[in-house]
């Protein structure tokens, strides 16, 4: 059984990355929106490597967008992903137990994801990981959220349900930067798209190659 902090805590988990694999999904949507808006598709790994902060944003640097060409885009993709590809993801193998031991635990568990709100709660039930989270926040239907704002408010919405420290865990240097300035602590995951090394992951914060490996570096920082 697991100890339970004498404090009690909350985890911030991202989503696509660090719980799921959504990669394919991503993929399909992106290579249609570009069909559907006449541009020369880009290579699966360049792809791949740009999820975790709104691929938009990735898209409009190599293809040169200007803001309405990435409203656009956004449109278009947000669509496409939602309609088509939204369930086309993986669990990663571990995290339906390492969430359940959490639980059971007593900790206070929320998602922080740029993934658009709506979107990743019909997913989180679809892979049936909804239940084990107090809160889901993600970005606003306009897109117009950072990811630090949105983990900013998921902070805040576990500070409310009592939580009296909170670390985030991410698998992404815009994950860790969002904690940084929310002033929480970080957990550097490298099975995801963002990080792939222990190096690539400041010597300062923990590392977890696996959902396996997660659990004992909670346990050392809460």
């Amino acid at each position: 059984m697991m100890r339970v902090h004498k404090l009690k805590a909350g985890i911030i988990f991202d989503l696509d990355g660090t719980l799921i694999d959504s990669s394919k999904g991503i993929v399909l949507a992106v290579e249609d929106t570009l069909m559907d808006l006449g541009q020369e598709p880009l290579p699966r790994d360049f792809i791949i490597s740009k999820i975790g902060p709104p691929i938009g944003n990735a898209i409009k640097e190599i293809k040169h967008y200007s803001e309405e060409d990435l409203e656009k885009f956004n449109f278009v993709f947000r669509s496409i992903y939602g309609e088509k590809y939204l369930f086309c993801a993986n669990v990663y193998e571990g995290i339906p137990q390492l969430l359940s031991d959490l639980n059971e635990a007593g900790y206070l568990l929320g998602v922080a994801t740029n993934k658009r709100e709506d979107f990743s709660v019909r997913i989180l039930d679809r892979l049936n990981l909804l239940k084990y989270f107090r809160t889901v926040c993600g970005m606003d239907i306009r897109g117009k959220l950072n990811k630090t704002e949105i983990v900013n408010i998921c902070k805040q919405k576990m500070t409310e349900d009592g939580a009296e420290r909170i670390i985030m865990i991410g698998d992404a240097s815009s994950d860790m930067n969002s904690a940084k300035d929310c002033g929480i602590n970080f957990i550097g995951v490298t099975y995801g798209f963002g990080f792939k090394v222990r190096s690539d992951v400041p010597s300062e914060h923990p590392v977890a190659d696996s959902p396996y490996s997660l659990l004992s570096e909670i346990r050392k920082v809460i």
